[in-house]
């Protein structure tokens, strides 16, 4: 049994075939967490049969599959042996921005005057 944490070469056959899958545009999150459960990788808890949706959203997101990596919220170029593409890399993100939902639109307060300003001083009141 192989946990998603497991690290090493085993790993880059995987995530080549989820970007691969993902970029030809007719897999969705969930049966890419059906095609690793099938491989035969399982996330770390044991009470769950499938990797998190949002765990392959941070696969599909991260530059250092294709060679980068993140510091302080800037991208360098990493040393490391790339496991796919940058084309495959930036394929894998127009597909993914095409299909974002839109956020509902939240209603604006208007602005009153004073509003906030004061609080009440007893802790039993909210």
């Amino acid at each position: 049994m192989r946990y998603w944490t497991v690290q090493g070469p085993e790993r880059a056959p995987i995530i080549r075939a989820l970007f691969t899958r993902y970029a030809a545009g007719g897999e969705t999150y969930d049966t890419l967490r059906e095609f690793i459960a099938s491989r035969g990788v399982l996330p770390k808890r044991q009470n769950k049969k499938l990797i998190e949706r949002d765990r392959i959203a941070i696969i599909l997101s991260n530059p250092v599959y294709y060679g980068d990596f993140r510091w302080c919220g800037e991208i360098h170029k990493g040393t490391h042996t790339p496991i796919i593409s940058s084309r495959l890399f930036n394929r894998v993100q127009e597909v993914s921005g095409s299909r974002v939902r839109m956020p509902l639109r939240k209603s604006v307060a208007k602005p009153v005057a004073l509003r906030g300003l004061l609080r009440c001083g007893s802790a039993d009141t909210p």
